[in-house]
């Protein structure tokens, strides 16, 4: 007698940008279970659009909107404004599963939507007859103390069941309503008080009710756990442990990075989907279905209107919990609650709330509620202002315009402006000398060109000497040797110094080392910038240096058009080639035989170094086997996992790209390119390319992109030079402005001149060591050092100008805008007496009062042009005034948005 399917209920809880994985899950369950009757309850109000209702209705999807799952509409109001988008969609699914259950009569399980089926669950159906619940673990085996993420403290924080999965008989209201009592109030994640919204609940739910816990391995396969559950793809079936993967739970997968299993622990995550085949293909088959399912809804809207007020501006995660805070003690208190933004009145009577000054003792100062609540998170905070509405509600208040919104991502309109203070400082006995500054034992570019500024001291008659910093995060392993020509007392320093530092990190190593330290001395900036545009937040470093040395004419064209201070190029002495060993091939894991080399730090912005479009040039290039091979090196990519899995799975299909992702010691890093057959660089843009002149001075043939500081050394002669495009950057290269352009290299050129540099050896050998003799002549240190005499003069015949401590109008102003020069130069311009009183022989002739009149005419045309001056200026004041607060007012937004998602991130889902 053949065996009837039990029926049940599966439901699923989405903002409309997740309708399309809701698709896919219910696509995937119905080709398991037939039976099932779908339920979708959607927590945005707006209606669904025609493309999106289609979609649902062809799949007979049972939608459920807020106002259905009988939650009071005040507490609709509440929980929108108390919690957070991965908060509140847990804290619907009591209420959400009792109304599925009353509605169909079946047995119900919440199952995420971002959960795809390959099997039956057969077993847990079975299960949830007879049981209140049904759960499933996050782990059934000892986890790895291996410090990768997420650990068992991670578990422990998170739950020890994943509620991404859950099973509830239709009869267990007791489970319903003890349920409902706790997320309520109490579904919000703060890890460091071991809460994570609805997880931890569960926790308590073996001991109170009756529950069947799953030790299934093929059930709920996550990023959590596949370390221990291998899954295996055999003839098309995926397989853990020789029965069918059931399951799989794409928790924190991005369809924007598919390189990386889960965007929730991107810093040593315990599963690399470089190291397994299987999920790679799992993972990459599961977002075309997904890229599909938006095709098919392409008209959804893709915001959650509830993470903004409804006047717009993001709410801050701190403003969630001090409403919420306040919301309990009210109704402990039974006093009258917060009011909602999301209530019938709208968010004036919230943002009045807020702002509302209060006197909590006594006779005390008001200060507005907001500061209050918001000083009663931080315990450093209590600390510091003890009495805050007595002897510090002055210094609160004075912290909180100061720090508030950036500490609390707090919208404009609660907090006032700034202020900030002004330090003293004392002189220190000048002599005269030059100290160098800089990471001078990291190792990176900024390190090595700092490295290059000594030895071209080395070679010139200054006294000089250096002091290493080694506040950067970068390997402090160079062998470098500290230098001083003379023996200098403690109330002594060189006259000048240079900052061997980029223009974001010249006003912190100044704040670190102390005003007193700089006191009347010449302070140079050696800077270094890819971009043609320089972002106006970084002009403050201007005003700490006197003068500014770049390495390139690239560098230099951009920082002169806008600079206050001189700026001038330096030739770093980069020419001479060190002698290099033989490369021991197989110690470093690179292919005998000729080889394409290409060296990069993932701490220099990954999408400007373009080693993705590197591979694809490779991959045009080249098919596997024909000859060459191709190797990345790469340093600090455990700082930047995300990218390195991008660029692992790039290479993923090519067993001749090597990607070396570690240090190496320096004899061997210039072994390495020595023995390399050509070095490549299809980088987007660089402030001088030093891995370029290295290769060149080793002899070796060159091809990069034919844009940027590399041009100053590099050339038709003596590299072979790619074709390019000027591309706006666009988001997600910061520190380099969005709308700011570089260049997009010709990957079919970069391929041809790959083809032409491998099948024409002769020719390459002799442009290297055209290269190598070019560069000895032009980059040596000797030129270095006459140049840097040159200006150390100059420096020293310069009048101190005492620098000011930085101001917020300091820190925010732009450059001097044309306007303003042009009225200063018309204020400055004396008046034209010659020009302005006419002769004695115009007053005989032409008479008084016609003369009279010639003369105010003239007087009025030089009036004229100061008055223009100032109407020009005055404009363009006021429209660098409004863009400044648009940017403002932008920044806080994305700051509250990035606090947001990285307070309440998941810790496991």
């Amino acid at each position: 007698m053949q065996v009837q399917p039990l029926a049940f209920a599966a439901c699923t809880i989405v903002a409309s940008n997740y309708l399309a994985r809701s698709l896919v899950l219910h696509d995937s369950l119905k080709v398991q279970h037939p039976e099932t009757d779908f339920w979708l309850l959607l927590i945005d109000d707006a209606p669904l659009s025609a493309l999106s209702r289609q979609a649902v209705d062809r799949r007979g999807i049972h939608i459920l909107r807020v106002a259905e799952i009988h939650l009071p509409s005040v507490e609709i109001d509440n929980f929108r404004m108390a919690y957070d988008l991965t908060e509140i969609s847990t804290a619907y699914k009591p209420w959400m599963m009792e109304t599925v259950a009353l509605r169909s009569g079946l047995h119900v399980f919440y199952i995420d939507p971002d959960i795809e089926f390959f099997a039956p669950m057969t077993s847990l159906v079975v299960a949830v007859q007879t049981h209140e619940l049904v759960l499933t673990p996050h782990v059934l085996h000892p986890m790895k103390r291996d410090g990768c993420q997420p650990a068992e403290s991670d578990i422990m924080g998170s739950g020890i069941y994943n509620l991404g999965f859950l099973g509830m008989n239709r009869s267990a209201s007791q489970v319903i309503e003890w349920w409902k009592e706790r997320l309520k109030r109490e579904c919000y994640s703060a890890p460091a008080e071991q809460r994570f919204t609805d997880q931890r609940w569960i926790d308590f739910a073996p001991g109170l009710f009756d529950c069947f816990i799953s030790k299934d391995e093929t059930f709920n396969v996550a990023y959590w756990n596949a370390d221990a559950r291998p899954v295996v793809l055999h003839e098309g079936e995926y397989s853990i442990r020789g029965k069918p993967l059931s399951f799989f739970h794409y928790s924190g997968l991005n369809e924007k990075t598919p390189h990386l299993l889960t965007r929730h622990h991107a810093g040593r995550p315990r599963v690399l989907l470089s190291e397994h085949s299987a999920l790679t293909i799992l993972t990459e088959n599961y977002v075309k279905a997904v890229h599909a399912a938006q095709q098919e809804c392409a008209d959804v809207d893709m915001g959650y209107v509830f993470n903004e007020f409804p006047s717009g501006g993001s709410i801050a995660l701190s403003l969630r919990r001090i409403f919420l805070r306040e919301l309990v003690r009210a109704e402990k208190e039974k006093e009258i609650p917060p009011p909602s933004p999301f209530g019938p009145d709208g968010e004036e009577p919230f943002f009045n709330w807020l702002t509302e000054r209060l006197v909590v003792h006594g006779n005390g100062v008001p200060v507005p509620r907001l500061f209050l609540l918001l000083r009663e998170l931080r315990s450093d905070l209590i600390s510091a202002f003890p009495n805050p509405t007595g002897r510090d509600a002055d210094r609160l208040v004075e912290w909180f315009q100061k720090e508030g919104p950036k500490q609390f991502s707090l919208p404009r309109r609660l907090v006032p402006a700034p202020i900030l203070s002004v330090q003293n400082a004392r002189a220190k006995n000048l002599v005269p000398g030059l100290e160098i500054i800089g990471y001078l034992r990291t190792e990176s570019g900024v390190g090595q060109a700092a490295r290059l500024l000594t030895q071209g001291l080395q070679n010139s008659a200054i006294p000089f000497g250096t002091l290493v910093d080694t506040s950067p995060v970068s390997r402090q392993m160079d062998p470098f040797q500290d230098h001083k020509t003379d023996e200098l007392s403690a109330e002594d320093a060189y006259e000048c110094c240079a900052l061997c530092v980029n223009a974001d990190s010249v006003v912190s190593v100044r704040r670190r080392l102390g005003r007193d330290y700089f006191r009347n001395r010449r302070v140079v900036g050696l800077w270094f910038w890819e971009v043609e545009t320089f972002p106006k937040h970084l002009n403050p470093a201007f005003q700490e240096v006197d003068e500014i040395w770049v390495a390139s004419e690239f560098v230099r064209n951009t920082l002169a058009a806008i600079s206050p201070v001189p700026v001038h190029i330096i030739p770093l002495p980069f020419g001479m080639a060190k002698p290099s060993l033989s490369l021991d091939h197989r110690a470093v894991g690179v292919p005998d035989g000729f080889f394409f080399l290409f060296s990069f730090d993932f701490h220099s912005v990954f999408r400007r170094k373009n080693p993705l479009g590197l591979i694809e040039a490779f991959k045009l290039a080249f098919r596997e086997g024909e000859g060459p091979a191709l190797v990345i090196k790469g340093i600090n990519g455990d700082a930047y996992v995300a990218d390195l899995e991008h660029l692992r799975h790039a290479a993923r299909d090519r067993k001749d790209i090597i990607i070396i992702a570690s240090y190496l010691d320096t004899a061997t890093n210039q072994a390495l390119t020595a023995a390399c057959g050509c070095y490549i660089s299809l980088h987007r843009s660089e402030g001088l390319g030093l891995t370029m002149a290295e290769a060149m001075c080793q002899e070796r043939p060159v091809i990069a992109t034919a844009y940027s500081g590399n041009m100053d050394f590099m050339n038709e002669g003596n590299s072979y030079l790619c074709r390019f495009e000027m591309k706006p950057v666009g988001p997600g290269s910061a520190p380099y402005p969005a709308k700011a352009l570089w260049a997009e290299p010709d990957l079919q050129h970069a391929a041809e001149l790959m083809r032409l540099v491998y099948g024409s050896p002769n020719e390459a050998a002799d442009k290297g060591r055209r290269a190598a003799s070019e560069l000895a002549a032009r980059f040596s240190s000797e030129r270095c050092a006459t140049a840097i005499e040159a200006r150390w003069q100059a420096l020293r015949a310069m009048k101190p100008v005492a620098k000011k401590e930085l101001t917020m109008d300091d820190s925010i102003s732009p450059s001097v805008s044309t306007q303003v020069k042009t009225l200063r130069k018309a204020r400055q311009r004396p008046l034209d007496v010659d020009g302005a009183v006419p002769s004695l022989g115009s007053i005989l002739f032409q008479g008084p009062r016609k003369t009279l009149r010639k003369m105010l005419q003239r007087i009025e045309r030089q009036r004229k042009l100061f008055d223009d001056a100032v109407v020009g200026a005055t404009s363009d004041h006021d429209k660098r005034l409004a863009k400044l607060e648009k940017s403002i007012s932008e920044l806080r937004e994305q700051n509250a948005a990035l606090l947001q998602r990285t307070v309440t991130r998941p810790l496991i889902e």
